[in-house]
Protein backbone atom coordinates (compact mmCIF):
# COMPACT_ATOMS: atom_id res chain seq x y z
CA UNK A 1 0.00 0.00 0.00
CA UNK A 2 1.25 3.44 -0.91
CA UNK A 3 1.46 5.94 1.92
CA UNK A 4 -0.17 9.18 0.83
CA UNK A 5 0.59 11.09 4.02
CA UNK A 6 2.87 13.64 2.35
CA UNK A 7 0.56 14.01 -0.66
CA UNK A 8 -2.47 14.70 1.54
CA UNK A 9 -0.50 17.12 3.74
CA UNK A 10 0.72 19.02 0.66
CA UNK A 11 -2.81 19.06 -0.76
CA UNK A 12 -4.18 20.44 2.51
CA UNK A 13 -1.54 23.18 2.58
CA UNK A 14 -2.32 24.15 -1.03
CA UNK A 15 -6.03 24.12 -0.23
CA UNK A 16 -5.45 26.39 2.78
CA UNK A 17 -3.47 28.89 0.69
CA UNK A 18 -5.99 28.78 -2.18
CA UNK A 19 -9.03 29.34 0.03
CA UNK A 20 -7.36 31.70 2.50
CA UNK A 21 -7.52 29.70 5.74
CA UNK A 22 -5.01 27.67 7.70
CA UNK A 23 -4.80 23.88 7.51
CA UNK A 24 -6.29 21.95 10.39
CA UNK A 25 -3.87 19.20 11.46
CA UNK A 26 -6.68 17.08 12.91
CA UNK A 27 -8.64 17.16 9.62
CA UNK A 28 -5.50 16.35 7.63
CA UNK A 29 -4.72 13.37 9.88
CA UNK A 30 -8.34 12.17 9.65
CA UNK A 31 -8.26 12.33 5.84
CA UNK A 32 -5.01 10.35 5.78
CA UNK A 33 -6.50 7.68 8.06
CA UNK A 34 -9.72 7.41 6.05
CA UNK A 35 -7.94 7.20 2.69
CA UNK A 36 -5.44 4.59 3.89
CA UNK A 37 -8.22 2.53 5.54
CA UNK A 38 -10.26 2.60 2.33
CA UNK A 39 -7.27 1.43 0.29
CA UNK A 40 -6.52 -1.36 2.79
CA UNK A 41 -10.14 -2.56 2.51
CA UNK A 42 -9.94 -2.54 -1.28
CA UNK A 43 -12.23 0.46 -1.67
CA UNK A 44 -11.73 3.52 -3.82
CA UNK A 45 -8.42 5.31 -3.42
CA UNK A 46 -9.46 8.96 -3.66
CA UNK A 47 -5.94 10.16 -4.35
CA UNK A 48 -5.23 7.71 -7.16
CA UNK A 49 -6.65 10.00 -9.87
CA UNK A 50 -3.82 12.42 -9.25
CA UNK A 51 -0.96 10.00 -9.85
CA UNK A 52 0.90 10.88 -13.07
CA UNK A 53 1.66 7.31 -14.22
CA UNK A 54 -1.45 6.83 -16.34
CA UNK A 55 -2.06 7.40 -20.05
CA UNK A 56 -5.26 9.29 -20.86
CA UNK A 57 -7.57 7.56 -23.35
CA UNK A 58 -9.53 9.97 -25.57
CA UNK A 59 -12.45 9.66 -27.95
CA UNK A 60 -13.94 6.43 -26.61
CA UNK A 61 -17.58 7.52 -26.32
CA UNK A 62 -19.61 4.66 -27.82
CA UNK A 63 -19.34 0.90 -28.46
CA UNK A 64 -18.17 1.67 -31.99
CA UNK A 65 -15.31 3.92 -30.81
CA UNK A 66 -14.53 1.93 -27.64
CA UNK A 67 -11.06 1.01 -26.40
CA UNK A 68 -10.75 -2.75 -27.09
CA UNK A 69 -8.60 -5.26 -25.19
CA UNK A 70 -8.20 -8.45 -27.26
CA UNK A 71 -7.08 -10.92 -24.59
CA UNK A 72 -9.33 -10.73 -21.52
CA UNK A 73 -10.28 -13.57 -19.14
CA UNK A 74 -13.79 -15.00 -19.40
CA UNK A 75 -14.40 -17.23 -16.42
CA UNK A 76 -11.63 -19.58 -15.36
CA UNK A 77 -10.30 -20.93 -18.69
CA UNK A 78 -11.76 -19.01 -21.59
CA UNK A 79 -10.54 -15.78 -23.19
CA UNK A 80 -12.54 -13.04 -24.87
CA UNK A 81 -12.43 -9.43 -26.00
CA UNK A 82 -13.62 -6.50 -23.88
CA UNK A 83 -14.36 -2.94 -24.87
CA UNK A 84 -14.56 0.17 -22.69
CA UNK A 85 -16.11 3.57 -23.27
CA UNK A 86 -17.57 6.55 -21.43
CA UNK A 87 -21.25 7.21 -22.01
CA UNK A 88 -22.66 10.71 -21.58
CA UNK A 89 -26.29 11.71 -21.08
CA UNK A 90 -26.96 15.44 -20.53
CA UNK A 91 -29.63 14.74 -17.91
CA UNK A 92 -27.50 12.27 -15.93
CA UNK A 93 -23.79 12.79 -16.61
CA UNK A 94 -21.02 10.33 -17.41
CA UNK A 95 -20.69 6.63 -16.72
CA UNK A 96 -18.09 3.99 -17.50
CA UNK A 97 -19.26 1.14 -19.73
CA UNK A 98 -17.68 -2.23 -20.46
CA UNK A 99 -18.77 -5.11 -22.66
CA UNK A 100 -17.25 -8.54 -23.29
CA UNK A 101 -17.67 -10.98 -26.14
CA UNK A 102 -19.08 -14.43 -25.47
CA UNK A 103 -16.46 -17.05 -26.49
CA UNK A 104 -19.08 -19.80 -26.12
CA UNK A 105 -20.99 -18.50 -29.14
CA UNK A 106 -19.85 -18.63 -32.76
CA UNK A 107 -18.59 -15.40 -34.26
CA UNK A 108 -18.24 -12.26 -32.20
CA UNK A 109 -21.37 -12.06 -30.05
CA UNK A 110 -21.23 -9.18 -27.56
CA UNK A 111 -22.74 -9.68 -24.10
CA UNK A 112 -24.93 -7.07 -22.40
CA UNK A 113 -22.91 -3.93 -21.50
CA UNK A 114 -22.06 -3.34 -17.84
CA UNK A 115 -22.49 0.23 -16.59
CA UNK A 116 -21.14 2.09 -13.56
CA UNK A 117 -23.02 4.73 -11.64
CA UNK A 118 -23.18 8.21 -13.09
CA UNK A 119 -20.83 11.07 -12.21
CA UNK A 120 -22.27 14.48 -12.96
CA UNK A 121 -19.36 16.85 -13.61
CA UNK A 122 -16.60 15.21 -15.71
CA UNK A 123 -14.97 11.84 -16.43
CA UNK A 124 -11.93 10.42 -18.24
CA UNK A 125 -10.59 6.96 -19.00
CA UNK A 126 -6.96 6.07 -18.36
CA UNK A 127 -4.63 3.18 -19.08
CA UNK A 128 -2.47 2.19 -16.10
CA UNK A 129 1.17 1.12 -16.28
CA UNK A 130 0.15 -2.55 -16.09
CA UNK A 131 -2.30 -2.21 -19.01
CA UNK A 132 -5.58 -2.01 -17.11
CA UNK A 133 -8.29 0.45 -18.10
CA UNK A 134 -9.46 2.70 -15.28
CA UNK A 135 -11.70 5.74 -15.08
CA UNK A 136 -11.90 8.85 -12.93
CA UNK A 137 -14.77 11.23 -12.43
CA UNK A 138 -16.00 14.22 -10.49
CA UNK A 139 -19.40 14.45 -8.83
CA UNK A 140 -21.29 17.30 -7.22
CA UNK A 141 -19.81 16.11 -3.92
CA UNK A 142 -16.20 16.67 -5.03
CA UNK A 143 -14.59 19.76 -3.56
CA UNK A 144 -13.04 22.57 -5.59
CA UNK A 145 -9.47 21.52 -4.77
CA UNK A 146 -10.12 18.01 -6.15
CA UNK A 147 -11.70 19.54 -9.25
CA UNK A 148 -8.73 21.84 -9.84
CA UNK A 149 -6.33 18.89 -9.58
CA UNK A 150 -8.59 16.80 -11.84
CA UNK A 151 -8.59 19.63 -14.39
CA UNK A 152 -4.79 19.92 -14.26
CA UNK A 153 -4.26 16.16 -14.58
CA UNK A 154 -6.93 15.23 -17.13
CA UNK A 155 -7.93 18.29 -19.18
CA UNK A 156 -6.36 16.84 -22.32
CA UNK A 157 -8.81 13.93 -22.11
CA UNK A 158 -11.86 16.22 -22.02
CA UNK A 159 -13.68 17.73 -24.98
CA UNK A 160 -13.90 21.52 -25.29
CA UNK A 161 -17.49 21.45 -24.03
CA UNK A 162 -16.46 19.29 -21.06
CA UNK A 163 -13.55 21.61 -20.25
CA UNK A 164 -15.87 24.63 -20.35
CA UNK A 165 -18.46 22.89 -18.14
CA UNK A 166 -15.73 21.86 -15.68
CA UNK A 167 -14.30 25.40 -15.50
CA UNK A 168 -17.76 26.83 -14.82
CA UNK A 169 -18.39 24.20 -12.16
CA UNK A 170 -15.06 24.94 -10.45
CA UNK A 171 -15.97 28.64 -10.31
CA UNK A 172 -19.37 27.87 -8.78
CA UNK A 173 -17.95 25.35 -6.31
CA UNK A 174 -15.20 27.77 -5.23
CA UNK A 175 -17.76 30.51 -4.56
CA UNK A 176 -19.93 28.05 -2.66
CA UNK A 177 -17.03 26.85 -0.48
CA UNK A 178 -16.00 30.45 0.29
CA UNK A 179 -19.61 31.27 1.21
CA UNK A 180 -19.80 28.24 3.55
CA UNK A 181 -16.46 29.20 5.15
CA UNK A 182 -17.66 32.77 5.71
CA UNK A 183 -20.96 31.56 7.18
CA UNK A 184 -19.12 29.23 9.57
CA UNK A 185 -16.74 31.99 10.60
CA UNK A 186 -19.64 34.35 11.28
CA UNK A 187 -21.45 31.90 13.52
Amino acid sequence: MIDYTSAIRKEAEEHAVYFGHSGDEEKIAARIRVNNANVALGHVDYLKPFLPSQKILKGHISPETAYVVDDYPYGFRLRCRIRYWLEYKPSRGFRFMSQTTNPKKAGEAWNKPKASTYVTVAAVMTLTEDGHVDWHGLTDFSDAADAVRFQAAYSEGLTEADQKRLAEWIGLKTRYERWIAAARAAS
